[in-house]
């Protein structure tokens, strides 16, 4: 079995995050147009699914604060609907590690 090498191990792991930096904007749109094809009161599975997804992928990169928004978020609109306009502008300003 192959040495750990953990210089390549970080560089892999700067590059993910700087993907995900790169990706958030349009996961937040993603996100944004899943919210306007909600009905009244009900979130939907796109919805709950990319906010469950962006939770998992923001906790593992070390983007904590945008992990617990999300989270946040998905567990609010399991029960009902909330403005989601001041989550996406938090998330960007939070996409830094």
């Amino acid at each position: 079995m192959p040495e750990f090498n953990q210089d390549a191990f970080a560089a892999g792991l700067t590059q993910l995050r700087q993907r995900f930096q790169i990706e958030l904007p349009q996961r937040l749109a993603l996100i944004d147009a899943a919210w306007k094809n909600c009905h009244q009161h009900t979130a939907n599975a796109e919805l709950l699914d990319e906010l469950h997804r962006l939770a998992g992928a923001a906790g593992s990169l070390g983007f904590a604060q945008i992990s617990h928004l999300t989270r946040e978020l998905e567990q609010t609109l399991k029960h009902e609907l909330v403005p989601i306009d001041s989550y996406l502008q938090q998330c960007l300003q939070h996409n830094t590690w």
